[in-house]
């Protein structure tokens, strides 16, 4: 059974967010609990590149927008609920204004994993205290293909959209061994 008061959403195609829904309490689900917004377009034939959803919890609104790759050099980050590594990544990046400028330096983007279920609590929660440094979801993870996540957190260096470098976890190094990431990106 799920947790009460979250959303999750699974993906499939053009109904990607209207897969799973929302749990209320009992742990009974309904679909019918939140709106999705698509300016790409659908069919998916319609859009060339990477895609993801934004939430708005004001709103309970999933909406999908362009994430496309940056020519050169980008940062990405994914992260996952309920994960104390996660927990731990973000809460590091979040208390330390220079390790922020690195990353952005490196265009950081946050996103959950392609292929998990879109969990609302942990974007909402995050985006809310941190909006210029949003956690998205990817729309599906065929447009992510540069990303296969093995474990959580993973930080992928990506260059002109493919992926050069990798680490995967966060430990008492986890610090260090982002930045040499970002080194190296650098």
């Amino acid at each position: 059974m799920l947790p009460a008061g979250r959303l999750y959403i699974g993906r499939t195609g053009c109904d990607a967010a209207c897969a799973i829904g929302c749990v209320h309490a009992g742990g009974a689900a309904r679909n019918d609990c939140f709106k999705q917004a698509d300016a790409l377009g659908c069919p998916d034939t319609t859009f060339a590149g990477r895609s993801a959803f934004t939430y708005d919890a004001k709103h309970n609104t999933l909406t999908r927008v362009a994430m496309l790759s940056r020519s050169g050099t980008e940062l990405v980050m994914v992260v996952g609920a309920g994960c104390h590594r996660s927990a731990n990544a973000l809460q590091a990046l979040q208390a330390d204004p220079e390790l922020q400028r690195r990353l952005q330096q490196v265009h950081l983007v946050l996103v959950t994993a392609p292929n998990a279920p879109i969990d609302t609590h942990l974007i909402s929660e995050w985006n809310g205290v941190n909006p210029s440094m949003a956690i998205h979801a990817p729309y599906s993870a065929a447009q992510w293909e540069s990303i296969d996540v093995t474990g959580i957190p993973s930080f992928y260096l990506l260059r002109n959209g493919k992926a050069v470098d990798r680490r995967t976890g966060w430990s008492g190094t986890g610090k260090a061994d982002l930045l040499k990431l970002i080194d190296a990106a650098e």
